[in-house]
């Protein structure tokens, strides 16, 4: 934070003068008193306004504040064809700064097993597994830079969409709202958030497939009526029944003043569930869709751990520790359950979408693989 310096002023002058056998003595003092050092601040405030299925949601509404055990989406009873709409207001007291997001998904959990929805092709719970759900890859959302109405308008979804898909990817975001080298707030790149000015963030979500429907710019806007996007979970079985996700959501302001280069991005962070696909190249025929869950990750070393599974079947676990330098991967496989002398070596790149991709080699073969995203994401 850049200390303020109002004033350090300490000035004395004693004049004295003779003149003859008479004394006069002339003064003149000056003080400064309580000269001061303040520090500014920078005091990030959040408000939401949250609507579900067309009426306002107490639980998920709260005024301007610091966070603490607020709640973006507290949402435990969902079914197909529910929907959501929320903005985000955010507030930099008092300094202008750069503004950051990221959202990590947590757990896309199957929870656990019913009848109903082993009947529609779902395996069995695995309770050690915490990405093994349907239910992130059903919700759609779209994220957009509102105008503070808690409506999707024309001109928001055409140049203003933050992000749009299945939760299982938008759920994996950073966004750099304010920082040196672009701006998602509606000001010029380079310019940081101005103090003591509020932003929105308009989010929408659909248990089904969403579709943008924008409202017309400009007029009277009523999100319990028409909120700019509809829903439709018709076409949905019972693959979700039970499945949870969590989600964590983080804003971070940092002073612009003597900050001129501030980036919100620094490197890759290697953390949640993603599918890996390995596709022989010798030795080996075919492809093979695993499940990875990276779990643990040192940003100061790069060095990473987690675990995973063949998709067809489960009962094939694994662990897997590896580093990550620059974008630069390698990483080691080894087979736990079915087939536990298997193992896999391998080394690639985190590409530009997040998605990872490289090389590999187990005893007598050799392969291809790629992630979809979810595992990597900037910080």
């Amino acid at each position: 934070m850049k200390r303020s310096l109002l004033s350090l002023l300490v000035i004395g002058v004693v004049a004295t003068a003779a003149l003859g056998l008479s004394r006069s003595f002339f003064s003149d003092t000056e003080t400064s008193s309580a000269n001061t050092f303040e520090a500014g601040a920078i005091d990030l405030k959040i408000d939401n306004t949250s609507y579900l299925n067309g009426a306002l949601n107490q639980g998920t509404t709260w005024t301007s504040s610091d966070l603490t055990n607020q709640l973006f989406f507290n949402f435990t009873d969902i079914k197909p064809d529910n929907e959501g709409e929320d903005t985000i207001s955010l507030i930099v007291n008092t300094n202008d700064a750069w503004v950051c997001s990221d959202i990590t998904l947590t757990k896309n959990d199957d929870n656990n097993s019913t009848e109903p929805e082993l009947g529609d092709g779902d395996i069995q719970d695995d309770p050690e597994n915490n990405f093994d759900g349907e239910l992130a890859q059903n919700i759609n959302m779209v994220f957009w830079i509102d105008d503070g109405d808690n409506v999707l308008e024309l001109t928001e979804s055409a140049s203003k969409i933050l992000a749009q898909g299945p939760a299982s990817d938008v759920l994996n975001s950073s966004w750099a709202l304010a920082d040196s080298l672009g701006n998602k707030l509606g000001l010029p790149i380079g310019n940081p958030a101005a103090g003591n000015t509020t932003y929105h963030i308009g989010k929408a979500w659909c248990f089904g497939n969403l579709t943008l429907t924008p409202v017309a710019d400009g007029a009277v806007q009523n999100p319990t009526l028409d909120s700019g996007v509809s829903c439709d979970g018709t076409q949905l079985n019972n693959i979700t029944q039970t499945d949870l996700i969590n989600a964590d959501i983080k804003f971070t302001a940092e002073q612009h003043r003597n900050n001129p280069e501030f980036q919100c991005k620094h490197g890759w962070d290697l953390y949640g569930a993603c599918t890996v696909t390995f596709t022989c190249t010798s030795g080996c025929g075919g492809s093979y869709p695993h499940t990875l869950n990276l779990v643990n990750m040192d940003l100061n070393t790069g060095n990473f751990s987690g675990n995973g599974f063949y998709n067809p079947n489960n009962a094939y676990t694994w662990d897997i520790t590896g580093n990550l330098s620059g974008t630069n991967i390698s990483f080691n496989i080894d087979y736990t359950g079915l087939n536990p002398s298997y193992f896999v070596n391998g080394v690639g790149v985190v590409n530009n979408d997040g998605t990872i991709s490289g090389t590999s080699t187990a005893p007598g073969q050799a392969h291809t693989w790629v992630t979809t995203t979810g595992c990597a994401k900037e910080y």
